[in-house]
């Protein structure tokens, strides 16, 4: 997190970090058709981001000058942080169990009525663009 890091540059010895162990960022690509169409826009995309990766892995210097313009961090920072994400494609049980954890706590606080049975995850999530691209990222 670049803020948490800024944040305990500024404070230096009197920076307390608190860390969740469990804490990821997930980012699910969602479509409303599983046609040959939508299969074929999620190829190409996913083919893209595996080029994306490739290139931050084989030119980190040039990936990390990118995020600097976009984000208008500056090196150390970037520096500082970068080894905390990781920049690979994947579909693991890990979205499943995040989901779970997300509905558990919708039931808990009352956004969902209790006793509220959990969707069938596994049925919401389209494997066949990913599995034609690299089926090996995915794991079960």
């Amino acid at each position: 997190d670049p803020f948490a890091h800024i944040a305990e540059q500024r404070l230096g010895s009197g920076a307390i970090t608190f860390t969740d162990p469990v804490y990821s960022e997930l980012y699910v690509l969602e479509s409303r058709s599983d046609d040959a169409a939508a299969a074929d826009t999620a190829g190409r995309l996913l083919r893209g981001m595996l080029k994306a990766e490739t290139f931050i892995e084989q030119h980190p210097d040039d990936a990390k000058r990118i995020v600097m313009g976009y984000t208008n961090l500056d090196r150390a920072t970037i520096d500082a942080i970068w080894s905390d994400f990781d920049f690979h494609l994947a579909l693991t049980p890990e979205l499943r169990d995040t989901w779970t954890r997300e509905a558990d706590w919708a039931r808990a606080t009352g956004k969902a009525k209790p006793g509220t049975a959990n969707p069938d995850f596994d049925a919401m999530v389209w494997e066949e663009p990913l599995m034609n691209v690299a089926s090996d990222r995915i794991t079960r």
